[in-house]
């Protein structure tokens, strides 16, 4: 080795033993924290940023380590900083003096939007809403984006551009400018469909459910985009398809493009098909309480038939009439019940489905309460139930609870829901969640008719009241005070009512209702009288029907008949009876079930009083839901009525006589809406309404809910046809009158349902002489 050769080596040596020297003290060390300082903060104390790091004087830590990394960290979580570092400042042996120095994140000082027309600065601010002084991160920038881009997607505007420009003054104060381009709402020209050739195109739009063409024709529906509606029909798509044997269709692409200046879009969706499946074997197994024999007939589906996947999976799972397997099991306390299905495809297309049931085990009611009830007392809403301790566990009387509380009208029905503890491995513990609502009510109608001019109503119920504690309330009884009147003296009514619907805690209802009225247009009459009554809930032929009957007194003194009624002062003793059944869901805005009552009614029958008559009734209404939502109803009504003299005289008091027209709002008269009040009807020699003995009316409606919270609002449009005749035997049924319309009605706290209606009466010309016209029927407390 040369000496040029030993010296380059020995160079590279003491290099390297110096750069090691170097590294080891330059490298991590462990030190003991002395100090702790913060630098770069205006807005937060340095005490609460050096508690949120973790780090402690006294501390033994290496610098560089994961003890720094997770200090770090927890001053990131804080969501206050865009930047954190920690150093050390100064060294003082095995001692050391850190530095925590951040970057805070600005905090907003206003906020101001842009080229907004569709909305409002105030319906912007509600949907993101933000504070001053609230700190603004990168991530609040993108959510005010993203959050205002699906408001104006669901308002239909699928192409609004929004952008979002932050500018922070000297003291870390944000300004946020929102910039909009709203671009145009969109109008769905064309839907084309590809790769189906098994199921049409018209079937396929069919199945969308909100999403469809423009028409010429449909000069009402513009067919707006909405994104959110557009997927969702995208599944309602799939669905149809798996109800037609195509279980394996798919979307595979899905296409928008935009014309006429991006006011209208043409939509292509292409599918795959798939092959159309049968079903082949069916077989449970792990079935220990239920025979094969009842599960087959709850399935409700056999060999060769075409495999519907929806309603395989409803059948088994649940379905809307409560008939389907897992129902079977869960009314009787199988609450851990589950069923897996493997499916088997062999030829020709079958599939073979394999049904594995886990029963598990069985439970009891336990404890059952109530969460949100601040007014109504437990008592009265547990009277109500179908579901009691001690009891399987059943799915159908839980609904059936729900329902029965829902009719109570106490409580937010949108709000109404239940729960369940479990308290050991077979005892559950139930809680009806519920939300309070005024239903108190002043009641107010309002009328106008060119016979009668204004009349009307004006009242206060307490619907939850409590007599014994009356400032309070909540025990479920009714406290009525009314007064109908009609302007100039023409009629007015005074009413005052109690009803205790759980007489002795039991299904039995009870009232008195004490009136006084006179009437005084051409004739004057006036009636004085109370009733008595007694109801309750059956159990045969189910606990949907229930009974209830009368006894009434009444004085009946005809001051002035004009030659209509008979003078002179009458008394009148009658008795009666109403059998009615109701499976409706809702007190308000029904979408399912029916209401449908009998009455009859007989008056001294020749030997009590001096009044003798008998009368029946008849009335029934029944309501579909035609959307999944239940908020597109269509409801149908018949009724009928009629009374009958039993004295040789041929008399009925004026009181019972039936009267029709208008929005009903007058005393003892049958709404017929596109007509004037009461004109429907006999009439005397100058016209004026005397009231009939038989009644017939039809009716059928279309009612949509706009909002069930926190107001309830509905649209109606309706057509209706019905009559009034002097007597049975002069009754001619087919000779009708008809009308049809349009209105609306929301539910006001404390004041009850207010609405309108715009009627047009088809034979007016008939009935009073005047062309036919739109007439405006406004009223208070009532509903359809």
């Amino acid at each position: 080795m040369t000496y040029i050769t030993k010296l380059t080596v020995l160079f590279i040596a003491l290099l390297l033993t110096f750069s090691l020297n170097i590294s080891a003290q330059d490298g991590p060390r462990t030190y003991k924290i002395l100090s702790i300082n913060t630098e770069g903060n205006k807005f937060y104390d340095s005490r609460i940023i050096i508690a949120n790091s973790g780090l402690k004087i006294g501390d033994e830590i290496m610098i560089p380590s994961e003890a720094t990394q997770q200090a770090i960290m927890n001053l990131w979580n804080m969501r206050l900083f865009s930047d954190v570092e920690i150093s050390v400042d100064k060294k003082i042996g095995d001692g050391a003096y850190l530095i925590i120095n951040v970057k805070e994140l600005p905090k907003l000082d206003n906020i101001k939007f842009s080229g907004n027309d569709e909305f409002s600065d105030k319906d912007l601010e509600e949907k993101i809403p933000l504070e001053p002084g609230q700190v603004i991160t990168p991530q609040t920038v993108k959510d005010i984006e993203y959050n205002i881009t699906k408001l104006y997607e669901e308002e239909g505007y699928p192409l609004a551009e929004i952008k979002v420009d932050q500018f922070v003054n000297s003291y870390n104060e944000a300004q946020l400018r929102v910039k909009i381009n709203e671009g145009s709402k969109i109008s769905v020209r064309n839907i084309k469909f590809t790769g189906n050739s098994k199921i049409s195109s018209g079937d396929l739009k069919g199945a969308m459910e909100e999403t469809a063409e423009r028409k010429w024709w449909k000069f009402w529906d513009k067919a707006r985009f909405n994104r959110a509606n557009y997927e969702k029909d995208k599944e309602f798509i799939i669905d149809f398809y798996k109800q037609n044997g195509f279980k394996d269709a798919t979307i595979v692409e899905d296409k928008l493009e935009y014309k006429n200046n991006k006011e209208d879009v043409d939509i292509t969706i292409k599918v795959t098909e798939g092959p159309k499946y049968k079903i082949g074997n069916i077989s449970f197994e792990g079935n220990t309480v239920y025979k094969d024999s009842l599960l087959f007939e709850k399935l409700d589906m056999k060999r060769g038939d075409v495999y519907n996947y929806m309603k395989f999976n409803q059948n088994l799972r649940g379905n809307e009439s409560q008939t389907d397997i897992a129902s079977l099991y869960l009314d009787n306390g199988y609450l851990g019940f589950n069923a897996d299905v493997d499916e088997s495809i062999r030829e020709n297309n079958y599939v073979d489905l394999k049904i594995n049931i886990s029963e598990n085990r069985q439970y009891r009611i336990g404890l059952i309460s109530f969460s949100g009830n601040s007014k109504t007392q437990d008592k009265v809403i547990r009277r109500e139930l179908f579901t009691l301790p001690g009891q399987y566990f059943n799915k159908t009387a839980m609904i059936r609870s729900m329902q029965q509380i829902s009719q109570l009208n106490y409580f937010n029905p949108e709000m109404l829901n239940y729960d369940f503890v479990q308290r050991n491995d077979s005892t559950v513990d139930l809680v009806y969640l519920v939300e309070e609502r005024s239903s108190d009510q002043l009641n107010a109608s309002v009328g106008y008719s060119q016979t009668f001019g204004f009349s009307g109503s004006l009242g206060l119920t307490f619907n939850n009241f409590d007599i014994l504690d009356p400032l309070s309330g909540g025990a479920g009884q009714i406290l009525s005070l009314q007064w109908d009147f009609g302007t100039e003296g023409t009629y007015r009514t005074f009413s005052i009512g109690f009803t205790e619907p759980w007489l002795f805690n039991t299904p039995t209802s009870a009232g008195i209702n004490l009136y006084d009225t006179k009437q005084n247009y051409t004739y004057e009459i006036q009636e004085t009288g109370a009733t008595l009554s007694i109801g309750r809930r059956f159990r045969f032929p189910d606990d949907y029907f229930r009974g209830d009957w009368f006894l009434k007194f009444q004085r009946t003194n005809v001051i002035n008949g004009a030659g209509i009624y008979e003078t002179g002062l009458r008394t009148q003793i009658s008795i009666g009876q109403t059998i009615s059944r109701n499976s409706t869901n809702s007190p308000i805005f029904p979408s399912v079930g029916s209401k449908i009552s009998l009455s009859a009614e007989i008056a001294g029958a020749n030997v009590l009083g001096t009044t003798n008559f008998y009368k029946l009734a008849f009335k029934s209404e029944a309501f579909k839901s035609l959307d999944n939502s239940g908020k597109l109803v269509l409801a149908s009504l018949f009724d009928i009525e009629s009374i009958s003299s039993l004295s040789s005289d041929n008399y009925v008091p004026p009181n019972e006589l039936i009267f029709m027209g208008g929005s009903g709002l007058s005393y003892n008269t049958i709404a017929l809406r596109g007509y004037d009040d009461r004109s429907v009807g006999p009439v005397n020699s100058i016209r004026s309404p005397v009231g009939g003995r038989f009644m017939m009316k039809y009716g059928i409606e279309l009612r949509y809910s706009l909002s069930q919270d926190p107001i309830p609002i509905f649209l109606t449009a309706f057509a209706e046809a019905g009559n009034l005749w002097s007597s049975f035997k002069t009754a001619d049924i087919f000779d009708l009158k008809r009308s049809v319309g349009f209105g609306a009605r929301l539910m006001l706290p404390a004041v009850g349902i207010i609405g309108f209606d715009l009627g047009y009466g088809f034979d007016r010309k008939i009935v009073d002489g005047e062309d036919p016209s739109w007439l405006f029927h406004f009223q208070f407390g009532r509903g359809f």
